[in-house]
């Protein structure tokens, strides 16, 4: 898939581009070819590096709602800037292997957990920025469920900084786009509950 192309299809479209590759190459295989390219580019925008068009945004829009790994995989890049990209790769496309969940428990522990560790507040903003945009992209009627993950991505990010409104009305809207949706629910349940990540205690 170029993300040259991407800008018109559907994400419908993208998603069975996706499924496909999946059969023909395996899951791994397929998730590491579509995440090289698409968070290539999430990651070259992070760091201020230009990106080839807009196209990879809604193809990662699209990913993020066919692999949950790909949406971690998102979320691990701004609570451990420091981690490589080929890394960043293997989390979002071999999330099942010992050494990936070992090194994702490991980057969430330490980003939560501990509190000496603050946020990179600057990365963070930087990310819902660019977050925002992608979600942009799935606002047609047709592409509105692929929105539901990148605004409960929103949300996340949001509790991780300390934007307790912020993140509860982005999980509110993630909600009204998929009521089923994980994430948005765990981050309305840590707000209600008024849980922090360490560092904010």
């Amino acid at each position: 898939m170029n993300t040259t192309t991407t800008t018109i299809m559907s994400m419908d479209t993208i998603a069975e581009a996706y499924r496909t590759d999946r059969l023909e190459l395996g899951p791994t295989n397929a998730t590491r070819q579509w995440a090289r390219e698409t968070l290539g580019a999430w990651l070259d925008q992070l760091t201020g590096r230009p990106t080839k068009g807009n196209g990879w945004k809604p193809m990662l829009a699209t990913l993020m709602r066919e692999s949950l790994p790909v949406r971690d995989a998102m979320i691990y890049s701004v609570l451990s800037p420091l981690t490589s990209r080929d890394t960043i790769i293997r989390l979002a496309s071999e999330a099942h292997t010992p050494d990936m969940k070992r090194l994702s428990t490991s980057i969430l522990d330490h980003a939560l957990r501990d509190p000496k560790t603050e946020t990179d507040h600057a990365l963070v903003s930087a990310a819902v920025s660019q977050l925002r945009d992608i979600a942009a992209t799935a606002d047609s009627d047709q592409d509105a469920k692929y929105k539901a993950n990148v605004l409960a991505t929103i949300a996340y990010l949001e509790w991780v900084d300390g934007r307790q409104h912020d993140a509860m009305l982005d999980a509110q809207d993630a909600a009204d786009h998929d009521k089923d949706n994980t994430l948005a629910g765990v981050v309305g349940a840590l707000v209600v509950r008024d849980v922090h990540p360490a560092y904010l205690d």
